[in-house]
């Protein structure tokens, strides 16, 4: 979902080769992890597409709690019941991402994250259950962006449909019916 999100949005895939290229002219050609964890763009590019594809969180009650229900009685969760919080609900709620089906990486300006409330985008969880490797698979996402934008030009292939249909017999992994093609173009 990545690599074709990016192959249909040239301008997007541009507007990040000439963010990694500047990166690249100085540090001549080296990346470091405080170079990458501080390129902007690619961080707006990284928590938009996390934004797009992602599905739930499952978690245990640990102790009984009231959950206030506006204009009723509250909610009582049991110590040991299991919780799935929505994600993809949360992050695709159009009162937080107007167009939400839209890929829009300027969502992540500081500006308008600022605007938003606490929780509305939580790919890897949040507080001391946040996903202890989300650090890693970051970095490991954004080190294969980077490789590929630097020497790829990437565009979508005839064989891939847009929008994607789900393949239904993939649920978690939410797999486009009949894959997802992209045509990789080296660039010299």
């Amino acid at each position: 979902y990545f690599i074709f999100q990016l192959s249909i949005h040239p301008e997007i895939q541009e507007r990040l080769r000439s963010e990694i290229k500047d990166i690249k002219a100085r540090n001549k050609g080296e990346f470091t992890a405080e170079d990458i964890e501080g390129a902007k763009y690619l961080e707006m590019v990284y928590n938009e597409l996390f934004r797009l594809f992602n599905f739930f969180l499952s978690r245990e009650c640990t102790s009984d709690c009231l959950v206030p229900v506006p204009g009723s009685e509250p909610f009582k969760i049991t110590k040991g019941t299991s919780v799935v919080i929505p994600v993809a609900c949360i992050q695709k709620d159009p009162k937080y991402y107007p167009d939400p089906e839209k890929f829009d990486p300027e969502r992540f300006t500081e500006q308008e994250v600022a605007k938003r409330p606490k929780f509305t985008y939580m790919p890897f969880g949040d507080g001391p259950k946040k996903c202890i490797g989300a650090r890693m698979v970051t970095l490991h996402i954004k080190i294969a962006l980077i490789k590929i934008l630097d020497n790829f030009r990437l565009t979508p292939s005839p064989k891939t449909k847009y929008p994607f249909e789900i393949d239904p017999r993939f649920t978690l992994t939410l797999r486009p019916k009949g894959g997802s093609w992209v045509n990789f173009e080296p660039i010299n």
